[in-house]
C-alpha cells in the first residue's frame, strides 16, 4: 500500500468552550506553547500542504502566504511517489464539534486530501462520512477522487475478552498519561478473543476501511 503524509486536523477538544475531550488531548496547551492561536490550525495545514506539493516536486519554490514566507526554496530529496499522497486526519464529533463544523471538514478532506484518517468511529459513522467525502470530491471535479481510509485501532488479542480489555486499558492509559471512561474506552480499543477482533475489524472494512492501521496495545504483542 502507498504511504501517504499526514495532517492532523479536526477531533481532539474544541477550541471553544465545552466539555473536556475523552481523549486527554490539550490542543491549547500545545498550541500556547508554539505560540500560536488554536483557530489557525486549519489554515495553516491548507496552506501547508499546498507548500509540500509545491516542494516535493524539486523544483525551486518561492511561497509568500499567510502564516508561511520564503524565496527560492528546494528540496534535492523527493518522494518517489509523484504526486506524493497527503491523507487528512480529521475526526470531528459530538459534543465537541456541531454538524456544520463536522460538514468542513469532511468538505476540506474531498476537495484537498488524497486520502482520509481517523483515530476511530463505528463502521455506520465512519461508511456515510466516506461516502459523503468521496461525494465531496466528485461535486468539486476531482479525478481521482480520494480511494484511501484508514483507522487508527488499538488492538488487544487473548484467550479471554476481559483479560484483552485490561491489559489494552492498561496500555493506553499508561501511554496517553491519564485515566478515560469506561465505555469510551469501550469505543475506542479494538480488544477480544481472535475471533471477536476479527468480527470488530471485518465491520469497519465492509464500511469502507481500506488500509486499517493496527497498533497493538500490549506490551507482549502476538
Amino acid at each position: 500500500a502507498p504511504a501517504l503524509g499526514v495532517q492532523p486536523t479536526g477531533g481532539g477538544p474544541n477550541p471553544r468552550p465545552g466539555p473536556p475531550s475523552p481523549s486527554g488531548a490539550k490542543w491549547e496547551t500545545e498550541f500556547a506553547a508554539m505560540g500560536v492561536p488554536v483557530a489557525e490550525r486549519v489554515g495553516r495545514m491548507v496552506e501547508g500542504m499546498a507548500i509540500l506539493r509545491a516542494l516535493w516536486t524539486g523544483e525551486t519554490v518561492t511561497h509568500q502566504g499567510r502564516f508561511y514566507r520564503f524565496e527560492d526554496v528546494r528540496i534535492h530529496v523527493t518522494p518517489v511517489q509523484q504526486p506524493c499522497p497527503i491523507a487528512i486526519a480529521s475526526n470531528p464529533r459530538p459534543p465537541h464539534a456541531e454538524e456544520a463544523m463536522i460538514d468542513r471538514a469532511l468538505h476540506r478532506v474531498g476537495e484537498i486530501g488524497d486520502g482520509w484518517q481517523v483515530e476511530m468511529s463505528t463502521p455506520e459513522e465512519f461508511g456515510e462520512r466516506w461516502t459523503r467525502i468521496r461525494g465531496y470530491a466528485r461535486a468539486a471535479g476531482r479525478s481521482p477522487i480520494p480511494d484511501t481510509s484508514m483507522i487508527h485501532f488499538y488492538v488487544n488479542i487473548q484467550d479471554r475478552s476481559e483479560a484483552a480489555f485490561d491489559e489494552a486499558r492498561r496500555f493506553y492509559e499508561a501511554y496517553h498519561l491519564g485515566t478515560f471512561p469506561e465505555d469510551y474506552l469501550r469505543w475506542r480499543l479494538v480488544t477480544g478473543t481472535p475471533s471477536e477482533v476479527t468480527e470488530r475489524l471485518a465491520g469497519f472494512l465492509g464500511a469502507g476501511c481500506t488500509l486499517p492501521i493496527l497498533r497493538f496495545a500490549s506490551w507482549d504483542p502476538p
